[in-house]
């Protein structure tokens, strides 16, 4: 038989095909060890359906089940990857697994470098700053935030004026402390901003400044930039003023003494801060009417939160916008508009905060979801309001409307940090920046100093449009890799909880269609499963705009039906869950009187 003759390799042309699988995404993995025959292999976390297994090389005195963290990855075939297994990822519970794995896979530290001095950061606030400011410690400031939270970055004062309102908004000014281009400046540039997660905070700072002296909490001394606007009856903004203060903040409410305060409950405050939250109350309704009207969506938040014990997941609460959350918004979303036109009106280029309108084929896709329920969506969206007028149109139940609500949201574009104005779609603001959060995120960092330059009369940082544009795209990398480190924490986590209940029956909502089957939110656990097309009633079945129709019966499931499914299998470190059906039903209604 006459040998294959390989065609000649053309110069500089690689030798192996660069990686292309969804683990290039990844110069390094974290995974399941296992062994078959004699090789061991490692089964990623990362979230998919396609079996791409890494084999390693060795097993980094890791037994078969445990997680192990894999370097130098290197594609051998279309499927295939090798390996180093180099760390053993111990399980001291599911939240710390699940943290530490997300954590080692992006390369995130938590650690500080030695080269930091953390011994300077003092713990009190000097008297004689207070020369160059404003006292405002007599101003009844308070601070509104989740019980849990730690660092208070935002207080927020408001009064009844004549002519409308005067809404104060200060916020801690982490520049005094954090200088330019120092060692403390860099460390908190690269992580670009704090990650959240169930068991633990990584934080931009260290823990003496966003815990300590930065932190706005009650009955001491902090340095503040303010925010000074006067806001008539129509929510117009008449006039601002911005200025470095001293307050001290009367109170640490959270949202859900504020909650029952403004449903006539009792609040253990002075008189002053009640009326000051009446006031916001107040202004808060009127600010979001005038967003909307201005063609700002308004969507339902459909946020959960993970209840842990011992490191163990063993409930997820639906988080839903209360009136105290939304009256922290819109008075963050107004400060941060007005800093945006601040900083323009003296000629200093920010960095904006933009929203680009979504893709023609993110609205392709959305178009069809409204479509086949009658209502008309224009394939050509230039702004959000045209939107919300379709949302407006269904006439749905909260829990209904919600999937249709997360569905837009899915059809967005990302929001990221430029130094060009393109506005932001979902606010419909013209100009809009991050200057509220300095302590989680240095893109507000970066707007106070650019705001103390100008308040100093010195010259504001001047750098090259590359090194701006590095900038930019180095933090909304930083926030992408924040987000996703969350999200597929949480998905494990959540998955976690359904383990148990591998065989039983469950109740969940369509909330995705495609050829292959569908996707089911399952409502005890707010995670998605997979509901695989040959685990529907026996037929045929085709794929039609948002829907899966059975060829012989003409048996329909679609976008928004209840479903109960019987739950298959769980893997929960890669947030899958596969179902079978079990029966439709016609309304959330009708699937309750069932039970019953």
């Amino acid at each position: 038989m006459p040998s294959r003759r390989r065609k000649p390799r053309r110069k500089n042309q690689p030798r192996r095909a660069r990686l292309n699988g969804r683990l290039a995404m990844f110069d390094r993995v974290v995974g399941k060890l296992h062994r078959r025959r004699s090789r061991w292999y490692v089964d990623p976390i990362y979230y998919g359906r396609r079996k791409e297994e890494i084999q390693v090389t060795n097993q980094a005195n890791g037994r078969s089940g445990d997680f192990v963290l894999v370097e130098r990855m290197k594609q051998v075939s279309d499927s295939r990857f090798s390996g180093l297994a180099t760390e053993v990822i111990r399980r001291n519970s599911t939240a710390t697994l699940a943290s530490d794995a997300l954590i080692k896979m992006f390369h995130v530290r938590e650690d500080w470098p030695k080269s930091l001095d953390l011994s300077e950061i003092p713990d009190k606030v000097d008297p004689s700053s207070l020369t160059s400011r404003t006292d405002l410690r007599q101003r009844p400031f308070v601070t509104i935030d989740g019980a849990k939270a730690r660092d208070f970055d935002d207080a927020v004062y408001a009064e009844r004026c004549d002519d409308g309102w005067l809404l104060s908004v200060a916020i801690a000014d982490v520049a005094h402390y954090v200088k330019e281009d120092s060692t403390l400046d860099r460390v908190a540039r690269r992580r670009g901003n704090s990650i959240y997660l169930p068991d633990r905070v990584v934080p931009m700072l260290p823990e003496e400044l966003s815990n300590g002296i930065c932190s706005l909490k009650p009955k001491v001394d902090r340095l503040a930039l303010v925010c000074d606007m006067r806001i008539d009856t129509a929510g117009v903004v008449i006039d601002f003023e911005i200025y470095e203060s001293m307050i001290s903040s009367v109170a640490r409410l959270t949202y859900d003494e504020v909650e029952k305060y403004l449903q006539d409950g009792p609040l253990d405050v002075f008189e002053e801060v009640g009326k000051a939250i009446k006031s916001l109350h107040a202004l808060q309704h009127c600010l979001r009417h005038k967003r909307i009207r201005e063609g700002s969506l308004d969507l339902i938040n459909a946020e959960n939160a993970i209840i842990l014990e011992n490191g163990e997941p063993i409930d997820c609460v639906a988080l839903t916008a209360s009136e105290s959350h939304r009256l922290i918004e819109e008075a963050m979303l107004l400060c941060n508009k007005v800093v945006a036109r601040y900083l323009e009106s003296h000629q200093v280029e920010p960095l904006y905060r933009v929203h680009p309108p979504p893709s023609l084929d993110s609205l392709y896709e959305l178009r069809k979801y409204f479509n086949s329920i009658g209502i008309r969506l224009p394939l050509e969206v230039h702004k959000a309001s045209t939107i919300q007028r379709a949302l407006d149109e269904l006439d749905l139940e909260p829990g209904q409307l919600r999937i249709w609500h997360r569905q837009v949201i899915r059809s967005m574009s990302t929001a990221e940090y430029r130094f060009s104005r393109i506005g932001h779609f979902g606010l419909a603001f013209e100009s809009y920046l991050h200057f509220t959060s300095p302590i989680r995120r240095y893109a507000d960092l970066y707007t106070h100093r650019q705001v103390k330059a100008l308040l100093r009369k010195g010259p504001t940082a001047q750098t090259t449009p590359n090194r701006q544009n590095l900038l930019a795209e180095s933090l909304s990398k930083c926030e992408h890799t924040a987000e996703t480190i969350e999200n597929k924490v949480n998905i494990w986590l959540k998955t976690t909880r359904a383990e148990p209940f591998q065989g039983s029956v469950v109740q969940g909502t369509v909330v995705g269609v495609s050829e292959f089957g569908l996707q089911v939110e399952l409502d005890r656990f707010f995670v998605i499963a997979f509901l695989h097309r040959k685990q529907l009633p026996y037929d045929r079945y085709h794929f039609r705009g948002t829907s899966l129709i059975g060829d012989r019966t003409g048996f329909r499931l679609s976008f928004g039906d209840r479903l109960s499914v019987r739950i298959l299998s769980v893997v929960a470190y890669k947030g899958d869950i596969d179902v079978k059906f079990v029966d439709k039903c016609e309304s959330e209604r009708a699937f309750k009187s069932k039970q019953s």
